[in-house]
């Protein structure tokens, strides 16, 4: 079932307008209150790749991102590592996608391939033979991963690493597959609503 349908919908679809929520802002601006999200064509082909390169991935205490997508399978084609020291820390970004230290919060958002024939999904060293098929990925500290699937379930899909702090960060997005009317609606008789969650009294041991 997929999470999101009608008023909920409207609620999240607000678009983040770059000009308003800059990629070196947060959710404390007031131009960012609004749901980073990918529209996908139901039946599509969709290659993403995933990098962790830049703030939180500094030399020598980096952090990997487990990375978990809801609502589809993806075949893994390639893992991009970068430059381990003697000690397997981090001695540098892996250069494919090339941004330099020091790092900031957003210098290395939006990067290019270092390569231009890469681009639209022309990765050199993809294995289209036979690629693991799964739903989460390690996105290593200074390195990158490029997945590929099928978009055929319609619906609203959550994609997120599976750190809770990261994701509370905002190392999270969602993929809305298929346009509103493709979506299955939920049964008639399926609750709208949760309720309002309380906390019990805690306990003096």
């Amino acid at each position: 079932m997929p999470y999101f349908h009608h008023g909920a919908e409207n609620e999240v679809a607000t678009w983040c307008d770059p000009k308003k929520c800059p990629s070196d802002a947060n959710s404390f601006n007031d131009g960012c209150k609004c749901f980073f999200h990918l529209n996908v064509t139901l039946g599509s082909i969709v290659q993403m790749t995933l990098y962790n390169i830049g703030s939180g991935s500094e030399v020598g205490d980096g952090f990997s991102h487990p990375f978990h997508i809801h609502g589809t399978h993806f075949y893994l084609l390639k893992m991009g590592y970068p430059s381990y020291n003697d000690t397997n820390f981090v001695s540098h970004p892996n250069s494919d996608l090339p941004c330099a230290p020091p790092f900031t919060e957003s210098k290395c958002n939006n990067l290019k391939w270092s390569n231009s024939s890469w681009m639209n999904g022309r990765v050199a060293g993809m294995n289209t033979v036979d690629p693991s098929y799964r739903d989460s990925v390690v996105i290593p500290a200074g390195g990158y991963t490029v997945v590929r699937f099928r978009a055929v379930n319609p619906g609203w899909w959550y994609a997120h690493c599976h750190i809770m702090v990261h994701q509370m960060a905002g190392t999270a997005f969602a993929i809305r597959i298929g346009e509103h009317d493709q979506i299955p609606k939920p049964p008639p008789n399926f609750p709208s609503s949760c309720g309002v969650y309380e906390q019990p009294p805690l306990i003096k041991l």
